[in-house]
């Protein structure tokens, strides 16, 4: 019975990993991440500015990429994942030195509406594989290394909600492939936008497209013209414009200083055409969001 009591008593005091070949320790957290906001409201249309800060713990291991990945999900009530926002983390990683990270949430007015609902806000932390690293939060860890940071209301589309009107040169929407960029809508030459009910100060942010001229797609310029760009230009209480140029995804966000109907016009000065079908189209809108107030444009989410 001795014997047995010795034996019991260094169980409990030696590691786990020397007793029972099962047991394992949990992993040590390489870095305290936290938000300025556990509760967030989601609206159709809207584009929520999040702030991650990140304040490392441990090196990280070599990852294949130059930096780590982050993933963003919001979850419906079964748990289901019905957007993602995942991304690079900017900024070098280095124990005691925080990173901010911000990331624009989009609910993007391309797209359906999300059913109106509470929803779940989880963050991780990955090395672009599979391999995902333990965290402190403020909040459960569902598994796998995935942790609930806030909780989301998506309310019902209200019939004075802010809405957006395409001008006819827009084709019709269809599928972005996934939930990151649910709905895409491409223009075939010019054409416009126009946003009513914002209530000023605010602005219109948009994450556009030139699309790559790769089979079956052919890219005809103007004459003189070297490369594809795309001209933004806006009425919304006070004069803007902007120009975009090259192949790839770009930001604009469009200040609007007054209230009522604000246009927004696209000049293009290529076309794209499909061989085989003939379709002809020039600039992609990926995502489309406005926000109130003004400030610094966030870092693009690319599909």
């Amino acid at each position: 019975m001795r014997h047995r009591l010795v034996a019991t008593s260094l169980a409990l005091l030696l590691p786990c990993g020397l007793i029972a070949a099962g047991c394992r320790r949990a992993p040590e957290p390489v870095a305290k991440l936290t938000l300025t906001s556990k509760q967030l409201d989601f609206p159709h249309g809207r584009l929520v500015p999040l702030e991650l800060r990140w304040e490392p713990s441990q090196p990280l291991p070599s990852l294949p990429g130059p930096s780590p990945l982050v993933f963003v999900h919001l979850l419906d009530a079964q748990g289901n994942v019905a957007r993602t926002f995942d991304h690079p983390l900017a900024g070098r990683w280095q124990p005691g030195s925080p990173i901010v990270d911000r990331v624009p949430m989009y609910h993007s007015a391309i797209g359906p509406a999300l059913p109106p609902g509470d929803y779940r806000l989880t963050v991780g932390l990955y090395d672009g594989k599979d391999k995902r690293f333990a965290l402190t939060v403020d909040g459960e860890m569902l598994k796998r290394q995935e942790y609930v940071v806030a909780q989301v209301k998506v309310p019902d589309v209200a019939a004075s909600a802010p809405a957006f009107t395409f001008s006819p040169q827009w084709l019709t929407v269809e599928p972005g492939g996934d939930r990151q960029a649910v709905a895409r809508r491409w223009l075939a030459g010019d054409g416009t936008l126009e946003a009513r009910g914002l209530a000023a100060p605010a602005r219109v942010w948009m994450l556009l497209r030139i699309p790559e001229a790769e089979p079956p797609l052919r890219m005809l310029l103007e004459p003189g013209v070297t490369q594809p760009s795309v001209k933004v230009a806006a009425n919304c209480g006070g004069a803007f414009s902007a120009e975009v140029a090259g192949v790839g995804f770009h930001e604009i966000a469009v200040p609007v200083w007054a209230a009522g109907p604000c246009s927004i016009g696209f000049d293009t000065n290529y076309i794209v055409v499909e061989l085989g079908t003939g379709r002809k189209i020039s600039m992609g809108l990926e995502q489309l969001g406005w926000e109130p107030g003004a400030g610094p444009v966030p870092a693009a989410t690319v599909p």
